[in-house]
């Protein structure tokens, strides 16, 4: 068991270990698992300055490690056959090399253009990558040296698959065709025109079939060996997706919008594993189990599903991409399945753990968080809707959940903390509230079917304030009537907050502004320019600062408001930033995969974060303690 614990608690770290060794006392201990016999051993050395270590799962989780080192998203995902190695390519044109059996990079292989295809050979020596110029390189795996291009198609290539004997390479793209390519001539071997846009393919385990998916809603088999076509696979679907082989029969499995069907292509026959559901978002990979027992899902929902491909059941979900999932692999052995997401990391899952204790089927994440105007309590809110309350010192539940609206967004409390304002269904501005004494809720308005993303109490509580796209609104609670707006954003606003006296509001905005509102005559009074969007933002206490989540903004239009028992004044500036928790500018804490929150929001020396597990953790640091400028993170490491 310590061999194993240790194997986990290197391979989680090991990034962290690389960069910022000092970290192996602080996020390394902090954040692993109850039953660590390390995180046991050492508990005694994690710094006094995290005052309140924050409650961990019991147990390491199914993510055996996680990749990152891509700057975009990662559009593929590939093992060699032999399984000890993994591609991973991003769509800047990067394509990484991983040891699997230490999470070390072996290399990076650097294109011209947009990759989004990547597929080793049987042999293990060759890495094909296809990209948006329409070529296909060839690279040398044990050095990453250049092999040669392929030229041909006029368009991005979206795929790329090896033949089981490789001798063939079939490469699809938006042009409509399929290329085949001779290994041993390395001349194209054929070029069936056959979809408006052809999406993915693979061959078949025998070789004697290549499948091809398209936008234009069928599935066409090929025989390889000729470029002619022999079948066609046509059901209720409006495009397809991606398609997949079982290892060990001639079942296909395709996707379609929310929908993922089994094929027989000898018979023609077909069944759906599961339609028609509002929870199982579009899938756009899949992947089946060298075995053929799992066939596993991704969707736009940021989870990948297992399913029973005889029977249709489901056998587990892995939760923990803060993005959607682009692309699987599963390693030859079956034990590990690959992911890439456009969060821009590659996860390692561990899968006999998953099928057997680790799935959280039924969850949802947390979409919304907020303090209690005194501090005293702490709201989450998931994306079904249900509510919960915590006592934010503690960690500990402070009564029943309520439900509200589902696809909740953005919460808010009211002054004296009776009510919680509550934004459901973004796209299309519901904004309701919620009683907490009698667990009673209510639409109040519709914002003009517009995109509502923030919402925020005046501090005095007759002003309710919401985001409408580019507009704040602003709203008599005692009436339900309509009182102003504050116009001049040229783009979707993102936060706001209200100073602690009432007078001013903050906003920020997708056009790298925040402005700075004075309520009474609904003009802007002072805009600032940011080099990225701002999605967090509160007043420090004197209104002569805004702490951000890129940091303390300085107000040149300094005012006199007092704070006030409901007001946000931090006693520090405390933030997220990326993968780090910092205070100002210096990194404190780094926060690993699992722990990245998907909703976030800070009290004073107070960090809370909503997971998308479904939990919630609470940090609490010390500022007088925290050694600052003490070489916490090398300075290398400050920003990243």
């Amino acid at each position: 068991m310590f061999v194993y614990d240790a194997k986990r608690f290197v391979l989680t770290n090991r990034a962290i270990f690389e960069t910022a060794p000092l970290q192996l006392y602080c996020s390394a201990l902090v954040f692993s698992p109850q039953t660590s016999r390390i995180r046991r051993q050492f508990w005694d050395q994690i710094p006094p300055w995290i005052k309140n270590i924050p409650k961990v799962q019991k147990d390491w989780s199914s993510i055996l490690q996680s990749l990152d080192g891509h700057s975009s998203m990662v559009r593929t995902v590939a093992f060699t056959p032999d399984g000890k190695l993994l591609a991973s390519a991003s769509c800047y044109g990067t394509t990484r090399l991983w040891d699997l059996s230490t999470g070390a990079s072996r290399g990076i292989l650097e294109g011209h253009s947009y990759n989004v295809a990547a597929a080793f050979s049987p042999d293990t020596l060759l890495l094909a990558t296809g990209y948006d110029d329409g070529t296909v390189k060839l690279w040398e795996t044990s050095t990453g040296a250049s092999r040669g291009t392929f030229e041909g198609h006029d368009s991005f290539v979206w795929a790329v698959a090896f033949s089981q004997d490789g001798q063939l390479l079939a490469s699809a793209s938006c042009d409509g065709t399929i290329r085949l390519w001779g290994m041993l001539t390395r001349a194209a071997h054929g070029t069936p025109s056959c979809h408006r846009h052809v999406s993915a393919l693979v061959f078949s385990p025998d070789g004697q079939l290549l499948a091809s998916a398209s936008n234009d809603g069928t599935v066409k088999l090929w025989d390889p060996s000729t470029g002619a076509a022999c079948g066609i696979l046509q059901g209720d679907f409006s495009d397809v997706i991606v398609v997949a082989f079982s290892p060990v029969s001639q079942l296909l499995a395709c996707s379609s919008q929310n929908k993922v069907r089994l094929w027989d292509p000898s018979t023609g026959a077909s069944h759906n594993i599961r339609t028609n559901d509002d929870n199982f978002d579009c899938v756009n990979a899949l992947a089946f189990s060298l075995d053929g027992l799992l066939l596993a899902s991704a969707s736009l929902d940021n989870r990948i599903k297992l399913w029973d491909p005889s029977t249709g059941a489901a056998r587990g979900t892995l939760d923990g991409h803060s993005d959607s999932i682009l692309a699987m692999a599963f390693s030859p052995d079956g034990q590990l399945l690959a992911s890439a997401s456009g969060d821009k990391t590659v996860r390692i899952w561990d899968l006999p753990k998953v099928v057997s204790s680790d799935s959280v089927d039924g969850e949802t994440y947390v979409s919304a968080v907020a303090f209690s105007p005194d501090g005293q309590l702490f709201a989450s809110a998931s994306v079904d809707g249900i509510v919960r309350l915590w006592d934010p010192l503690t960690g500990a539940s402070r009564g029943n959940p309520e439900s509200c609206c589902s696809d909740t967004t953005a919460i808010a409390f009211s002054p004296d903390g009776q009510l919680l304002a509550y934004i459901s269904d973004a796209e299309f501005g519901i904004v309701g509230l919620l009683d907490l004494s009698t667990g009673a809720s209510h639409d109040i308005f519709e914002n003009n079917k517009s995109h509502t993303s923030a919402i925020a109490f005046s501090p005095d509580g007759p002003l309710l304030a919401c985001t409408s796209d580019s507009t704040v609104r602003l709203w008599d609670l005692s009436t339900r009537a309509a009182c102003g707006t504050l116009e001049g954003h040229s783009d979707r606003i993102l936060a706001m907050a209200f100073s602690p006296d009432g007078q001013l509001l903050a906003s920020a905005s997708y056009d790298n502004t925040v402005r700075l509102w004075d309520i009474k005559t609904k003009k802007t009074i002072e805009k600032l320019d940011t080099k990225t969007p701002i999605k967090e933002l509160s007043f420090l206490s004197n209104c002569s600062y805004l702490s951000t989540c890129q940091g303390i903004l300085e107000l040149k239009r300094l005012t006199n408001c007092e704070s006030r028992l409901q007001s946000y004044s931090p006693l520090f500036p405390l933030r997220v930033s990326g993968n780090w928790v910092k205070v100002g500018e210096e990194n404190i804490l780094w926060l690993p995969p699992t722990y990245r929150p998907r909703s976030l929001s800070v009290r004073d020396n107070i960090l809370a974060m909503g997971l998308g597990s479904g939990e919630v953790v609470f940090v609490e640091f010390d500022p007088a303690t925290i050694p600052l400028g003490e070489s916490i993170v090398p300075d290398s490491q400050q920003g990243v």
